[in-house]
């Protein structure tokens, strides 16, 4: 089983997991237990890997699939979409990234340096 989704809302997932379904994706919201702080968290599961990758598309990119959230669902799911969004920027920004860019842009500079001197 592959976990899309945690969250400490029940209805929010159940929603979901409905509107999941009327996609074709078969998923099931489960409790595995309370999280550190207490709350019980509950989660997503998908049994195939292919419909994880299908559930992502929809919650993530697609940009139909929105229409079909309840309006006191929205707000929880635009942010979980941000919350994707933050995650990706700030990979891309990390240090590591950064220092990855710039090795590459020297490399590059180092090369175009080197073909001029050998011409």
């Amino acid at each position: 089983m592959f976990i899309l989704i945690e969250s400490p809302d029940s209805a929010f997932l159940d929603h979901l997991q409905s509107r999941l379904q009327s996609q074709g994706i078969q998923c099931l919201v489960t409790e595995p237990g309370p999280s550190a702080e207490g709350v019980p968290q509950f989660t997503i599961q998908l049994p195939l890997y292919s419909q994880m990758v299908a559930a992502r598309r929809l919650l993530y990119r697609c940009p139909y699939f929105p229409s079909s959230i309840q309006p006191h669902f929205m707000e929880t799911f635009l942010q979980l979409r941000q919350q994707q969004r933050h995650q990706l920027l700030a990979g891309l920004t990390s240090a590591w990234a950064l220092r990855l860019s710039a090795l590459c842009a020297c490399l590059l500079l180092l090369g175009l340096a080197v073909e001029a001197l050998l011409q």
